[in-house]
């Protein structure tokens, strides 16, 4: 699925925050183009910053696309691939 990567910790204090990445995320969320937000596990977030790491793009408006499996509200991340920015 594609959609953006948003700052978990931001998200958890203001669920309508835009909450874009910064050098200080550790904590990441995935929110899909109908608004539908996924927290992230914690093997998740070692995925999507070894991800951003190795991107060019690594804070803001990080538009991304995932494969994984949704338990409940949170999301198990299986691949992640950080979209260029145009």
């Amino acid at each position: 699925m594609s959609g953006i990567l948003v700052d978990a910790d931001c998200k958890t204090g203001n669920a309508a925050e835009k909450c874009e990445i910064t050098n200080a995320t550790k904590n990441f969320g995935f929110q899909v183009g109908d608004g539908k937000y996924f927290k992230l596990d914690a093997g998740s977030n070692a995925k999507v910053l070894t991800a951003l790491q190795a991107s060019e793009t690594k804070t803001g408006a990080i538009r991304a696309a995932v494969s994984g499996t949704v338990e409940g509200d949170t999301l198990k991340v299986n691949t992640v691939e950080i979209e260029r920015r145009r």
